[in-house]
């Protein structure tokens, strides 16, 4: 299927009323559940596992009776796939996982899922201003080990210019900011990471002409922070609009102009389940892609947490939307005592509420230097000094309802100079000094 085809369907279904959206996507996914369970014998055992292989998709009782999908169920199902050859499926594309999380497995995508996923990419870049062929500056994670050629082609074929950390460090720092600037970006996407260390390297009296075509930033793969993302606003002067998506589906979520994050719903469902361990107020997210008809990926568990509250936006998009999503950085648990790993996200929100209330809170950072032990490193906004005792205090009280009466606190007041020694490349809000 075209795209250009996919762009009139997807540009409609976001202006539907919102239930018709949600009854809509029960109904595709009733459909997809009959497809899989006839041409497809790894889901259609797993279905029979659940006792849902007679179900049909009405209404939310209906929907989790479905089986709950896993990565090590992706290796099975695309195994199963190639073992029954290409006869069924002669064209699909290969998507990668990330092998970050030591569990890598490959999703088989059908043609017209991609295409509608990149419809959707389209329209949701169109609420900011941005188009397909747009100057992109792209700020990516780490160098290619190989296909610099192809790379390099790739990245003139769509008008954009790639940097790495690498680009951001200090032997070719001026070397990439004159590149940036004779190519005169209009937008910028990339992890939420890189772009805070991007607009951090950039001189203050030479980002209004580095910068001087920007119209957003889209910050993706990690999580970003209120504060960050005011921040970024203020350090580079243009938007800056989060998008949520995994290698498994693509695009599920796109912060719009009014604030919303808006789930793709022509393209995915996504639930918040409780498996019943999770911190009061939220769930496990499930994502199933409502396009794809090579490989099932319905109710996937994605490993982030999510607010099981759904905000509304003002902005009128029947699209569903979702709160501020954990979990999307690499290695960020806490180990509480007698309580094992915590996700450090849980103290970024104690933070949070601070700077909600009108502590001027600029950066932070919390680091574990033993296991009953938690140091938060603050740098004010201004020139203020913080009442550390009494946030201390903060921190102790609201803290030991998630890491237990055994974990000590110390708050700091720092500076910025000194949350960067020692960084390498990504800003990490957490940082473990246990030696195990």
């Amino acid at each position: 299927m075209p795209v250009l085809a996919c762009l009139p369907r997807i540009d409609g279904s976001q202006w539907a009323d919102a239930t018709a959206v949600h009854q809509r996507q029960l109904q595709r996914l009733d459909e997809l559940v009959r497809h899989f369970r006839s041409a497809d014998p790894v889901y259609e055992r797993l279905l029979r596992a659940a006792g849902a292989d007679d179900v049909k998709i009405r209404d939310e009782a209906d929907l989790v009776r479905l089986p709950i999908l896993e990565r090590s169920h992706l290796r099975e199902l695309a195994d199963g796939i190639r073992q029954r050859g290409r006869g069924r499926h002669p064209r699909f594309s290969v998507r990668l996982t990330g092998g970050s999380t030591g569990a890598p497995a490959a999703v088989l995508i059908d043609p017209a899922a991609s295409a509608m996923s990149l419809a959707a990419r389209v329209i949701c870049q169109r609420w900011h201003g941005l188009e397909l062929g747009h100057r992109q500056v792209r700020l990516w994670g780490r160098p290619p080990a190989s296909g610099h050629l192809r790379a390099s082609l790739k990245d003139w074929l769509l008008n954009r210019m790639s940097l790495d950390s690498l680009a951001l460090e200090p032997p070719q720092l001026a070397r990439s900011l004159a590149r940036v600037s004779r190519f005169g970006p209009e937008y910028l996407y990339g992890y939420t990471s890189l772009i805070q260390l991007f607009a951090e390297r950039i001189p203050s009296g030479q980002l209004a002409g580095i910068l001087h075509r920007l119209m957003a930033a889209v910050c993706t793969s990690e999580t970003m922070l209120a504060p960050q993302q005011a921040q970024l606003e203020r350090a580079l002067g243009c938007p800056v609009v989060e998008e949520y998506g995994c290698s498994e589906v693509d695009i599920i979520a796109y912060q719009c102009p009014a604030g919303g994050r808006h789930v793709v719903g022509e393209n995915v469902l996504v639930e918040t389940h409780r498996d019943g361990d999770e911190p009061d107020g939220y769930g496990q997210v499930l994502v199933t892609d409502l396009n794809n008809r090579v490989m099932p990926i319905i109710r996937y568990r994605l490993g982030d947490l999510a607010p099981l509250e759904r905000p509304r936006c003002s902005c009128g998009r029947g699209w569903p939307c979702l709160g501020p999503v954990l979990g999307r950085s690499q290695g960020q648990y806490i180990q509480a005592p007698g309580r094992g790993l915590v996700h450090s996200q849980m103290v970024v929100y104690l933070v949070e509420r601070l700077v909600a209330k009108g502590d001027g809170i600029s950066r932070f950072k919390i680091i574990q230097d033993e296991v009953d032990h938690l140091r938060i490193a603050l740098v004010p906004s201004d020139q203020t000094s913080f009442d550390l005792a009494g946030l201390g205090a903060f921190f102790r009280r609201e803290g030991q309802a998630v890491l237990g009466p055994d974990m000590t606190w110390t708050v700091e007041q720092t500076t910025s100079e000194m949350l960067e020694r020692g960084r390498i490349n990504k800003f990490q809000h957490f940082e473990s000094r246990i030696v195990s």
